[in-house]
């Protein structure tokens, strides 16, 4: 069997971007990422990160060797022929894995792709690289296509340049030839985000910018309702509504609290203009219903179910409802809910409140999150529409009673145990 070891080049002084190597990426020094993505490839026996500086130990996970070169080696003027020339010569293997920590999002897959390339014996290297396939220029003149031919950009015969991610070469690639990349290397293309490198603050910039992304596409994002979903003030509501109506037109032509229900999700001053009703009577209906905050009864069972979603690093959980934030924000206080949301989105928060999707993707930006990687879920059709309107799946909850909103939802759930399996599911596609 062949002996297969890795070297990740470290120097802790660079001249563009300061101690690139252990900066902050997602929480975890950068170094971190591609000895992560080494620790997951096959065949590799040792990983050493070959450093002048005792410093870079502390950073290194169990498994991983340091081994010190000579400063000489951290000159702007040093190469890869020189520092490598150094490790060689102490560290023998039949295959060497050469990589660098400015290319955190490198995948183990892509490393191992490499290595069994070069193991297969069809090949003597391989290496990471990026397709061009673009109208290319040199001194003013066309490289790579006719003027006045132009062909569709597809057509172009591909040019491949290399990233910074991985080099995988026999040993004799570098004791005959002084190089890497021998005479019949394996090419491995990469996507984008693999082939970022970081080597100024515009690339940690954009690697921290492509971390988020990564991190949401990992994420689910679930955004509530709150009423009817996670508590019921229906009959509080019922009391408010009828009240406020009686102080502020006291006389018998209440509309039927039914019709209120129907308007569920949207802002109170809405809903009343919609029903033709004196925008006098909002202030009444929130007084009336803050002294009655604790006839509210609330979903514990869904509440509980919450809490332990929230020991799942890759679950943000929001609310958005139509109700003002003064009024959410006391009610999450008063029955101990506030720290299982990271972000509360309410009517007053908002321009457009539900149907329209604003509130929505207010709550699902505001968590970080993604449309295909999130759930609104609610119990009102402005809150699926809302769901739809954002470009989101949704899920209708019926457990407060069918109010016999359509089913367009993307489910339909009758109890808190259903909705637990379908987020259950979709955690399933995300990992």
């Amino acid at each position: 069997m062949k002996k297969v070891v890795a070297m990740v080049p470290i120097k802790l002084k660079n001249e563009r971007l300061p101690h690139k190597n252990t900066l902050d990426l997602m929480g975890k020094p950068l170094i971190h990422w591609i000895l992560s993505a080494l620790s997951k490839v096959s065949g590799i026996a040792e990983t050493y990160v070959f450093c002048s500086d005792e410093e870079i130990v502390k950073y290194l996970p169990e498994g991983v060797e340091f081994l010190k070169r000579d400063s000489s080696l951290d000159e702007p003027g040093a190469n890869f022929t020189q520092f490598f020339d150094a490790f060689y010569r102490q560290i023998d293997a039949d295959v060497y894995v050469f990589t660098h920590a400015t290319a955190p999002f490198l995948h183990s897959r892509t490393i191992q792709e490499c290595l069994d390339q070069v193991l297969s014996g069809k090949y003597d290297s391989a290496f990471t690289a990026v397709r061009i396939q673009d109208f290319l220029w040199e001194n003013g003149f066309p490289v790579n296509f006719d003027p006045a031919n132009l062909p569709r950009t597809q057509d172009l015969e591909p040019i491949f340049r290399e990233t910074s991610g991985a080099y995988v070469f026999r040993k004799e690639v570098f004791s005959r030839l002084r190089r890497r990349i021998g005479k019949n290397p394996y090419i491995v293309e990469v996507p984008w985000l693999e082939a970022i490198d970081i080597n100024t603050r515009e690339d940690y910039e954009m690697a921290q910018m492509a971390g988020r992304l990564l991190a949401a596409q990992k994420q689910l994002t679930l955004i509530f309702d709150f009423d009817g979903v996670l508590i019921d003030s229906e009959k509080v509501q019922e009391c408010a509504f009828y009240e406020s109506y009686r102080q502020v037109a006291g006389d018998g032509n209440c509309p039927d609290f039914e019709e209120f229900l129907k308007h569920t999700g949207d802002s109170l001053p809405n809903i009343f203009r919609k029903m033709k009703l004196p925008l006098e009577m909002v202030e009444p209906y929130r007084k009336i219903s803050s002294e009655a905050i604790d006839r509210i009864m609330v979903n514990q069972e869904a509440v509980d179910w919450i809490r332990r979603l929230k020991q799942h690093d890759c679950v943000r959980c929001a609310v958005c409802t139509g109700k003002d934030r003064k009024r959410t924000l006391e009610i999450l206080e008063c029955y101990d809910m506030r720290d299982l949301f990271e972000a509360v989105v309410c009517s007053d928060d908002v321009t457009e409140p539900k149907p329209s999707g604003v509130p929505t993707i207010c709550a699902m930006e505001a968590v970080g999150g993604v449309r295909t990687k999130t759930l609104l879920i609610g119990d009102g059709y402005n809150d699926i529409l809302s769901a739809n309107n954002a470009g989101i799946k949704s899920v209708l909850t019926l457990w407060y009673g069918d109010k016999k909103v359509p089913r367009v939802a993307s489910y339909t759930v009758e109890t808190v145990k259903e909705l637990e399996q379908i987020v259950a599911k979709e955690l399933e596609n995300i990992r």
